[in-house]
């Protein structure tokens, strides 16, 4: 499913970054096609270039390509490795900015990791 709130950034960037997601899950592989941008805009409720936004995102970020005439595919020779250790960044900055937001430190969020294993 896709979900989308304008407060956490720009929409062509969420949806690039819940593509990546879906490959991190395995629910995209290497060599899959994606949806046409006019496909897209339709499944997730985004504009047309707001999709094309996002699909120029994935390209310059070299996890997928543009095939004239075919249409855009997950790079066959994507890094999965380094997709992940980039999602485990955001997801500790995010959750930091929460500990924070919470008047906790960084400390206090390394203990509550530490004591949920």
């Amino acid at each position: 499913m896709w979900q989308f709130d304008p407060r956490k950034g720009p929409l062509y960037q969420q949806l690039a970054d819940q593509v990546i997601f879906k490959i991190l899950q395995g629910q995209l592989n290497a060599g899959d096609k994606l949806l046409s941008a006019r496909e897209m805009s339709v499944e997730v409720g985004l504009n047309p270039n707001t999709v094309i936004q996002a699909f120029q995102e994935l390209e310059k970020r070299e996890i997928s390509e543009t095939r004239r005439g075919k249409g855009t595919f997950v790079r066959e020779d994507i890094d999965i490795n380094k997709l992940r250790k980039e999602r485990l960044k955001v997801v500790t900055r995010d959750y930091l900015e929460e500990i924070r937001s919470l008047g906790l430190q960084a400390k206090d969020a390394i203990r509550a990791i530490e004591e949920s294993n």
